[in-house]
Parts: C-alpha cells; sequence; structure tokens
C-alpha cells in the first residue's frame, strides 16, 4: 500500500467533500462562473458584492456604480512615482524634474498667498500685524514656499490646547438664606469653554444683602509657554455712594488672577444708594514670547440681560447685544445700578464668554 503525503490526503478530503454535497443534491464547480447559471444554488446562499473605486457621490444604481468602479478602481497597492521617472535621457529628466518643481511651487505658493488673504480679511477689526509682515516677507522672498505654510498655520490656527481653555464665573451670597440676591440660574455652565456662554448671574442685591463675585480662566493641558502668562482681570469705579462696589471702601480698583486660579472676590452691594459701579473686564497678556494672531485676536465678552417681567419664576429674559473686547483691552464698562429696582423689578443679569 502506497504511503499518501499530506497532498494526497487534501485531495482525498476534497473528493469526500464533494461527494457528501452531490449526495445531497447539490453540484460542485471547478469553475466559479459555471456557478452563477446554478439558479437552485444563487437560491439557496447568500451572496454580498463589494466595489472598491468609483465615484460615492454619483447616486445611481448599483449596476452603475459597478461600471463606475471596474472603470475607476482604488489603489490598493504600488506606489506614486513622479513623471519624469519615465524620461531615459537624464539630461532632460533633470529639465523636467525642474520644471515640475517650478510650476509645483508656483501653485502653492499662490494658495499659501490666498490662505494668507483670507486670513488678514477675517481679522480685519482686529490685530493683523503679524500677518502683515508675513506677506511683505513672502513679497520680498525672505520667506522660503516650504515654510510659509507652517508659519501660517502657526498665525491662524489654534493649537489644540485651546480647546481645553474655559472662564468660570461664580456667585455666592454673603448671608445664607440670601440666595435670590445673586442668584446663578442654571442656564449654562459654571465654567463654559471658549465658544459658550457661562450661566447667567442675576443681580438682585437691591434687597439688602450683599453677593460675592469671582472668576477664573482655566486650562490644565500642556500650553505654549507666553499662555502661561495670561491673567484674568477686573476692575470697578464708584458712580456715587463708594459703599457699594468692592467691599472695601474705595472708590475704584482693580485686580488680576493668573492662569487657574481664582480672582479676588468682588463684593457687589449695590441699591438704592445714590449712583452704583462702573464694571469692566480684561483679559491680559504680558510677554516677551511672539504671540500668534489667532490668540490676539481672541476676544473676552460679556451679555448683559434684563427681564422683562417682575418675579424671579419666570425664564423669559431679555439678552443685549454681547459686549466685547480684544486681549489686552479693557471690555465696555457695565453699570451695575440699582436705583431702579424694586419689588417689581425682578433684577439685571449677565454672563460672559471667550469668543474667536
Amino acid at each position: 500500500m502506497a504511503i499518501k503525503d499530506e497532498s494526497d490526503l487534501l485531495e482525498d478530503i476534497i473528493r469526500l467533500f464533494e461527494k457528501t454535497l452531490e449526495e445531497k443534491g447539490y453540484k460542485t464547480y471547478s469553475n466559479p462562473a459555471e456557478a452563477n447559471d446554478d439558479k437552485l444554488l444563487l437560491k439557496n446562499v447568500t451572496s454580498q458584492q463589494f466595489f472598491f473605486g468609483g465615484s460615492t457621490e454619483t447616486l445611481h444604481d448599483e449596476s452603475f456604480f459597478k461600471n463606475l468602479a471596474e472603470e475607476n478602481p482604488w489603489l490598493f497597492s504600488g506606489s506614486i512615482a513622479p513623471i519624469y521617472d519615465l524620461i531615459e535621457d537624464k539630461r532632460r529628466q533633470e529639465a523636467m524634474k525642474k520644471a515640475t518643481e517650478i510650476y509645483l511651487n508656483g501653485s502653492f505658493s499662490v494658495e499659501q498667498e490666498s490662505f494668507l488673504e483670507a486670513g488678514i480679511a477675517y481679522f480685519e477689526d482686529g490685530n493683523v500685524t503679524n500677518l502683515e509682515d508675513l506677506r511683505k516677507s513672502i513679497k520680498s522672498g525672505l520667506t522660503v514656499a516650504n515654510d510659509t505654510y507652517r508659519l501660517l498655520s502657526e498665525q491662524l490656527l489654534a493649537p489644540s490646547w485651546w480647546r481645553h481653555t474655559s472662564l468660570c464665573f461664580y456667585t455666592f451670597p454673603e448671608k445664607q438664606g440670601k440666595e435670590k440676591v445673586c442668584e446663578n440660574l442654571k442656564d449654562g455652565p459654571g465654567c463654559a469653554p471658549v465658544g459658550q456662554l457661562t450661566a447667567r448671574h442675576l443681580d438682585a442685591t437691591y434687597h439688602g444683602a450683599a453677593c460675592f463675585m469671582t472668576w477664573t480662566l482655566s486650562n490644565h493641558h500642556k500650553v505654549d509657554g507666553w499662555f502661561k502668562n495670561i491673567q484674568f482681570c477686573m476692575r470697578y469705579s464708584a458712580t456715587g455712594d463708594k459703599g457699594q462696589c468692592g467691599g472695601v471702601g474705595l472708590e475704584n480698583g482693580e485686580f488680576c488672577a493668573p492662569l487657574n486660579e481664582n480672582t479676588t472676590s468682588y463684593r457687589d452691594q449695590t441699591d438704592q444708594r445714590p449712583g452704583g459701579c462702573l464694571l469692566a473686564w480684561k483679559l491680559k497678556l504680558e510677554t516677551d514670547d511672539p504671540v500668534p494672531t489667532w490668540f490676539q485676536n481672541v476676544r473676552l465678552c460679556y451679555q448683559p440681560s434684563v427681564h422683562p417681567k417682575a418675579g424671579f419664576a419666570s425664564k423669559w429674559w431679555y439678552d443685549f447685544p454681547g459686549r466685547c473686547a480684544y486681549v489686552n483691552q479693557w471690555t465696555e464698562d457695565y453699570l451695575d445700578d440699582n436705583n431702579h429696582i424694586g419689588p417689581d423689578w425682578p433684577g439685571n443679569a449677565y454672563k460672559f464668554s471667550i469668543e474667536n
């Protein structure tokens, strides 16, 4: 008896499997194309077809897309090589290579200039000094094409750590049981990420009790060195009775807090006494490091609100347009004056945001 090797055993197994299928009424095929004509087979099996290629934006039936895929298949292997590799003559090949580089650099420069001009237009109301300097450098030929895109990206695109920045605004009453004096209306987060408003703070200190307010600019991720010098600042000045503002008996004051630290608590007790308090806020940055354009055009905003109806229960507030200021500029003064507020007027309110 001949000893069978592995290939002989495999053939025996295949023949046995085919015989078993035939006994159960199924056919076997040596040519896959023959199976396409077997209606019994197609009826009893599930098939799936996958087409790799074509245009995914073309809305047609399956057969039309199949034709597109066959005409324009996706590339699954191989590599892309420059066209000048097809030229055998070395001198002509080098000439074509140089011409190709000149063409690509020219096209790239046009695209970069468009990117630059779009950035200048976008920030036209803010600070575009860095972009204008870059424009001059490009036109004078001091900035090479390969560096232009990197420099533009650094100026115009905020890095990933920036989205983890948030502004926190907290209020609390001086006395227990006086929560309505400075109620946090919980219509937003206490800490709002960039581009979102904080919760609205209700200012109703006419009820005879004071309210404390504090702010925090936070980002606990790894940030660029210049951003570590950022501060959140507030200033106030009395327009009448100075005892209503700040709680220290001074007619005016100013305080700042560095990144990830709370500001000094500001005490507000504006009531029916003469005058009120002018309040303003600022993002302050002092650094010798270059500051990118995107951050120079970041704005700190507050949005004042009034309530059209009496009573704390109503949720309807009228929001005025936001008052904003660029980095190192004070916002427009907010007049905190509760002389006109009484039992028929629930109070004023405001909320904060950082916009870019």
